[in-house]
């Protein structure tokens, strides 16, 4: 009876090695053959994100397959099974989350051991990669003044903010353009996030216009080896579009053809959003008569006009338009006078 269950039991678990594989089970490599892939490369990764990967488990064998345990050799992933036991061809999912939040910002690699007990106690291995970085975001991406009149500036907001690098900080702010005033805030730091509320205006000595170039944020990282500091320049595009206080339309007026001693009458419209005077009208050519009112108002249209010369061709001046603004509470206009211009073109012909 003896020799007889000996025969048996070994009879037994021939059976189970040609099942799972024999000389594969005692290498402890028969669960290799339920994955189609062993590794996944995230990437470069923000921090503070958890991105997600699913490796396919199915079990090929006519036993059932019981995982014990899973871990990982870094904190920087989590994983975990879908399923704990698999039947015959049944298929479940080892779930593995990149937990960017748990470490700091560069490369990092774990492997994801999974621990089977059943039917035979063996082991598989996952690997996991990817860089973890300290993204700095800048939001909105530039900076849009519009359509602004000369004087009166908007301030403009813009949000800096970076999660992993709780040593960052802006240095300074340097431009192309040095007609914008800048004020920054810190608004947070805490848990590594870090953000700058960043306020921007144009300064009244902007030229008007149409403007454009870019705000450097000149940031510090860190320290190097040396001990200095290591900066990095932080690029914010800005437009603006400036235009005078005192809008005269239309820009360019025509007269022509006249013939010589011919008069010709056109109106001009002057508008600004608050009460002004025209103080003078000033032109080169003596052919030109203008007729203003004297009173504060916001709109005046000023009546033109030109008597045509005795010498035939194209003839052009520029018309400029002083004006003051005696209830102004704007000191960059205040007792002071505005200009403006527009240009009159004439074509003389000779009857």
């Amino acid at each position: 009876m003896t020799h007889l269950k000996i025969r048996r039991c070994c009879l037994a678990l021939i059976c189970m090695l040609t099942v799972l594989g024999g000389g594969d089970l005692l290498g402890q490599q028969w669960p290799k053959r339920m994955f189609t892939e062993f590794e996944h490369d995230f990437g470069s990764v923000q921090y503070g994100e958890t991105p997600t990967y699913r490796f396919e488990i199915e079990n090929p064998f006519n036993e059932t397959i019981h995982i014990q345990s899973i871990r990982s050799s870094c904190g920087c992933t989590v994983a975990s099974a879908t399923k704990q036991t698999l039947k015959t061809w049944e298929k479940g999912e080892i779930v593995c989350k990149f937990n960017t939040p748990a470490v700091g910002p560069g490369p990092k690699q774990a492997t994801v051991t999974i621990r089977f007990d059943r039917p035979v106690v063996a082991e598989a291995q996952l690997t996991i990669r990817g860089n973890i970085v300290n993204q700095i975001s800048v939001v909105p991406p530039s900076i849009d003044f519009g359509q602004v009149t000369e004087n009166k500036y908007p301030v403009k907001k813009i949000s800096l903010s970076s999660a992993g690098n709780p040593e960052l900080r802006i240095q300074d702010v340097k431009s192309t353009f040095g007609h914008i005033s800048v004020q920054l805030q810190e608004t947070m730091r805490s848990n590594g996030m870090v953000n700058y509320d960043i306020f921007t205006q144009l300064k009244d000595s902007v030229p008007q216009g149409f403007s454009q170039g870019e705000l450097y944020l000149v940031v510090s990282e860190g320290r190097n080896v040396d001990g200095t500091l290591r900066l990095r320049n932080v690029p914010v595009k800005f437009n603006a579009q400036v235009v005078s206080s005192l809008q005269v339309s239309p820009e360019v007026l025509s007269l022509g053809p006249l013939a010589p001693g011919e008069v010709a009458t056109k109106k001009v419209f002057l508008k600004s959003d608050q009460p002004f005077k025209i103080r003078d009208v000033r032109c080169l050519s003596d052919a030109f008569r203008v007729k203003a009112d004297p009173e504060a108002k916001k709109v005046h249209i000023v009546e033109v006009t030109y008597k045509g010369e005795d010498d035939p061709g194209r003839h052009e001046c520029d018309l400029s338009f002083f004006v003051e603004y005696p209830d102004a509470t704007n000191t960059a206009t205040n007792g002071a006078a505005s200009t403006n211009s527009m240009k009159a073109i004439v074509e003389i012909v000779q009857n």
